[in-house]
Formats: C-alpha cells, structure tokens, sequence
C-alpha cells in the first residue's frame, strides 16, 4: 500500500517538474524562478551550477540560440529515504537551433530531484543524465534510483 503522505506530495512534483519544463519551453524565466528554491544545485553533464541565477546565466544565453524547444515530461514517480523527499520523472526532448532550423536535435533524460515540502519548490536536481545534439532520434539515459 503507497504511503498516503506521499499521495500530495506526488501531485506537487508532477506540477513543479511539469512547470520546469513550460517554463523553458515558453521562455519563462520568472515561472522557472518558482519551481526552484534559490539556492538549488543542478548537476548536468556539461556543469554544475549553484543556485537558480547561477542554472539561468547558462540557461538563458543557450535557450537565446535555440528556434524552439519542445520538453515531455513522463513516468513521475516519488518516494523517501533518509535524505528526504525525492521526485523522478522522464523527459523526451527535442530543439532546434536558429542557425541550423532544419536540423532537430533530441535527447532522453532521466531527472531526479530532492523536495523540500514546506516551500512547495523543488530544491534540488542532483542529477540530470542524457545527451547532447546527436542526429540519433533517441540518446540512453542512465538507469538508477534516486
């Protein structure tokens, strides 16, 4: 039987994870200030960035060169250990570049985050595993749990 304390807790990471990506997908960088505490930490392949203007001095400037960006995000499951209250979720995502419009590029990803239940924003995203432009239509994501 699910723990009935996490049932709430599972709509809140749906919404917040969801949000993440329509924020990056509309450009919202207020909206993508909500979903995350200030102080957040996302771990990516290419970098490590300590806190929400840290994450968004590399994201806007990448997202600037970008046509469009599409992000689905998929399979939200939530559990916790002795560290907390984690999320995971799928992304499928795919963007094309405004210098190469023809070309789309994909990536398969596998996000796990840490919540912290009193602010209702996802404090952490300690890791983000998936690719980077490749012509291939689907990239591997590194299986694990949280």
């Amino acid at each position: 039987m699910p723990d009935p304390s996490l049932s709430g807790v599972a709509v809140e990471a749906m919404r917040l994870q969801n949000g993440y990506a329509l924020a990056i997908d509309a450009r919202d960088w207020e909206l993508f200030r909500t979903v995350f505490t200030p102080d957040v930490r996302a771990d990516y392949p290419h970098g490590v960035f300590e806190g929400v203007e840290d994450w968004l001095g590399n994201f806007i400037p990448f997202h600037d060169t970008c046509a469009w960006t599409v992000h689905e995000i998929t399979n939200h499951v939530v559990g916790s250990d002795d560290q907390g209250v984690w999320g995971t979720c799928y992304g499928w995502i795919r963007w094309t570049m405004k210098d190469t419009p023809g070309y789309i590029n994909r990536a398969e990803v596998l996000f796990r985050d840490r919540l912290r239940e009193d602010e209702g924003t996802l404090a952490d995203r300690p890791a983000h595993a998936g690719g980077c432009c490749r012509p291939s239509p689907w990239l591997r994501s590194r299986p694990g749990s949280p």
